[in-house]
């Protein structure tokens, strides 16, 4: 009589599904503008960090974090960015 050999369900994870399990996040950044030179100038700026909302990433301070911020500006300017 041989062994019986039980299989086990494996669960593979998407990219995505690993993503919202370890996401947490933890603010957003606004920011206004005046110029003291040019008086008419204004502008805001939104800020939302990307690594930092993953705890994994967090745990691991040696790594760079990476953010995104919307800026718009008067006279009428509109500024996205990436930073690092």
């Amino acid at each position: 009589v041989l062994p019986t050999i039980k299989k086990y369900a494996t669960t593979k994870k998407s990219l995505w599904m690993l993503l919202q399990e370890d996401w947490n996040f933890k603010g957003y950044g606004i920011s206004i503008y005046k110029s003291l030179i040019f008086l008419k100038s204004i502008g805001i700026a939104f800020r939302l960090p990307i690594l930092y909302n993953l705890d994994w990433w967090e745990r691991h301070p040696g790594l760079p974090a990476l953010g995104t911020t919307l800026t718009f500006y008067y006279p009428w300017t509109i500024i996205c960015g990436i930073s690092s």
